[in-house]
């Protein structure tokens, strides 16, 4: 199943995962209301790419692509530890 689009929540989701934050500390961070986090997450409102790749960056500490992989491979139910 290679070469899934993962969406933008999927990259949300999967990131804070990574990073044990919670909806309350992403949103803080990035500066926005944590209902305005919560529809992205959820995939109620699409999140805008310059707002996920500064996410990404800032808060998660990561790099979208390699989120974005993470996300594919979830997607896709792939849980060996090979990112480990």
């Amino acid at each position: 199943m290679a070469g899934t689009q993962v969406r933008g929540f999927e990259v949300l989701k999967i990131g804070r995962r990574i990073r044990g934050l919670s909806q309350v500390e992403v949103a803080q961070y990035y500066g926005i209301c944590l209902k305005t986090y919560q529809r992205w997450e959820a995939g109620k409102t699409p999140v805008a790419y310059d707002d996920l790749k500064v996410i990404c960056s800032d808060v998660f500490k990561l790099k979208m692509a390699d989120v974005e992989k993470m996300a594919e491979l979830a997607k896709n139910g792939d849980n060996t530890d090979a990112a480990a």
